[in-house]
């Protein structure tokens, strides 16, 4: 299976990346860029991001193409994974996300989209803060340009949009509705760690 991650802004796709692969029991990905398989880290964390997992990342529409070209020609009984951030403001418009989602499902990929919280920038550094604003109950609230990227795949059956409010605080609920869409088992042995990088990761946000 090929599943991929894309947001309009970058916060927690590698780490939503590497969770799938984590909790189903993955305990190899594929690497394309060294043209081999690595192991999945028990922990991806870094001081500041998860980049400790080593994923199949594409910085544009381009490479994003090539990547499915690429991966759609391996033994489909593996699960291969690739995460899309648009880099340049000339390509991370709607149009160009639209573009690369309807690329992603006409290929018959699922494709996992990763809502922002609103206004999280403006809180960084302010930890205090922050931990009040993710106790609002603010689950359904999505920023204005993620609403125009998504309204338009909600109802498709190889696209899911995860809100990241879910991820942080009703994480359980939240990797329950991905692994449906994957069609995919969480390995409970796993979990107890992961609730425990999960903290941190959050704790790092």
């Amino acid at each position: 299976m090929i599943f991929g991650f894309t947001s309009y802004t970058q916060l927690g796709c590698t780490f939503l990346n590497w969770s799938v692969h984590y909790l189903s029991g993955d305990t190899r990905t594929w690497r394309e860029k060294e043209k081999s398989w690595i192991d999945v880290p028990e922990n991806p964390l870094t001081s500041i991001n998860s980049h400790n997992f080593k994923k199949n990342h594409t910085l544009t529409i381009t490479e994003w193409k090539k990547m499915i070209d690429i991966l759609s020609s391996y033994d489909s009984n593996d699960n291969f994974s690739f995460y899309l951030q648009l880099s340049t403001i000339e390509e991370r418009t709607p149009e160009h996300l639209n573009e690369v989602i309807l690329l992603s499902l006409d290929k018959k990929i699922k494709l996992i989209y990763l809502g922002t919280v609103p206004n999280l920038e403006s809180l960084t550094g302010t930890n205090g803060k922050a931990r009040d604003f993710l106790s609002l109950s603010i689950g359904n609230i999505k920023v204005p340009l993620d609403q125009e990227v998504i309204k338009d795949h909600l109802s498709h059956k190889d696209f899911l949009f995860v809100n990241c409010h879910e991820l942080l605080t009703n994480e359980k609920e939240c990797l329950k509705g991905l692994f449906n869409f994957l069609n995919l088992e969480i390995d409970s042995s796993r979990m107890d760690n992961w609730l425990e990088v999960h903290s941190k990761w959050k704790e790092n946000l």
